[in-house]
C-alpha cells in the first residue's frame, strides 16, 4: 500500500513530453515506461484528438508531445502488460513473504 501511494503521489499528474523524459536518469525513465498513467494519457489524448483529425490540423500537438495516431493500441496493450506484471509480482511477493504464516 505505501508503495502504491508513493507511485501515485509521483506520477500523479506529470505528463512531459517524451524528449524530457529522455534527458531524466535511466531509473527515472524506466519507472516511467512502467507507470500505467503514462500510457493511458497517450492513449486517451490519441482517442480524443483522432475525433478531431478531419476538422483541425491536430499535427503540431501531437508532434509537442511526440504522439502519433498509430499508437493507440500499442498503449493499451502496454497498460495491459504492465498492470499483468505488476499483480503477478504482488502475488509472488505475498506467497513468497507469507510462508512462514502457512499452513
Amino acid at each position: 500500500v505505501v508503495f502504491t501511494v508513493f507511485w501515485c503521489l509521483i506520477f500523479s499528474g506529470i505528463n512531459i513530453r517524451l524528449t524530457e523524459r529522455s534527458n531524466q536518469p535511466g531509473f527515472v525513465q524506466l519507472l516511467f515506461q512502467m507507470s500505467p498513467p503514462r500510457w493511458a494519457i497517450e492513449a486517451f489524448y490519441i482517442n480524443e484528438m483522432s475525433f478531431y483529425a478531419d476538422y483541425l490540423d491536430i499535427s503540431a500537438r501531437l508532434s509537442y508531445f511526440q504522439y502519433s495516431l498509430d499508437n493507440y493500441n500499442i498503449d493499451i496493450g502496454a497498460m495491459f502488460y504492465i498492470g499483468l506484471f505488476w499483480q503477478g509480482a504482488s502475488l509472488m511477493l505475498l506467497k513468497l513473504v507469507g510462508r512462514n504464516r502457512m499452513k
